[in-house]
């Protein structure tokens, strides 16, 4: 098949231009146990802070617009909404779920400070529900990236409220342990040491996760996490 770029054109509602939003594909279970790929719009700065949530089901034909309940903004305000507008967020998919890491709010002219946040927020398409997750041990940030590997979710960079630009590679288990409630838990991040060269210091990049299916099992030794659900895959984690 060809490459080439298409513009699709929506009718209808149309998200509010911005810059620093998210857009993350998820896969969304159905009441028949079949799944819907969805792309979810989050956040970013237009004519104001954003926390708006739209999103756009992908089908074999092309993208189309999800009309119903696709704009979150049009469903009362609910409880933490205003803490929830930010840009230059990260936002990852987890388990059907859309995981949301700091971001900046607008600069305070008093204090003379682009103030950045650091909270974990969850949402959940299936009950349509935010949660956010009592974290530890992470620099306020923006501009980083993130993303999943296995139960692992690994930050990395970006520039803190007082302007300093990070190098910091942090990690933060997501893993759902049995008989608890994930949501209730207490999670600290912690730092990932790895050998080699770590990356200078450095914000607006980029980080993707490729897999690579091996044909025996057994952990690789290039495992950070030691995830057993990661038997017979390598991977590695790519920053630019």
């Amino acid at each position: 098949m060809p490459k080439k770029w298409i513009l699709y054109e929506l009718g209808g509602y149309r998200p509010e231009a911005r810059e620093g939003g998210s857009l993350t594909r998820i896969s969304v279970a159905r009441n028949d146990s079949s799944f819907e790929d969805r792309l979810y719009l989050f956040g970013g700065l237009g004519r104001g802070l954003l926390s708006a949530l739209s999103y756009f089901y992908i089908t074999a034909n092309g993208i189309n617009l999800i009309l119903k309940i696709g704009l979150l903004i049009n469903v009362p305000v609910e409880e933490g909404n205003e803490q929830r507008k930010r840009y230059g967020h990260t936002a990852s998919a987890w388990e059907g779920m859309l995981v949301v890491v700091g971001g900046s709010k607008r600069f305070n002219k008093t204090a003379k400070i682009r103030e950045c946040l650091v909270d974990v927020q969850v949402y959940d398409p299936n009950i349509s529900q935010w949660t956010e997750l009592q974290c530890a041990g992470l620099e306020p940030r923006r501009h980083h990236v993130a993303c999943v590997v296995g139960r692992y979710l690994v930050v990395h960079g970006g520039v803190s409220t007082f302007g300093n630009y990070l190098n910091s590679m942090a990690g933060l288990l997501l893993g759902k342990d049995p008989g608890k409630d994930w949501k209730q838990k207490t999670y600290k991040w912690f730092d990932i040491k790895a050998m080699g060269n770590k990356p200078k210091k450095v914000a607006y990049h980029s980080m993707q996760l490729v897999l690579q299916y091996e044909r025996y099992g057994g952990l690789l030794p290039m495992d950070l996490f030691s995830l057993p659900e990661m038997r017979g895959i390598s991977y590695r984690v790519f920053v630019y």
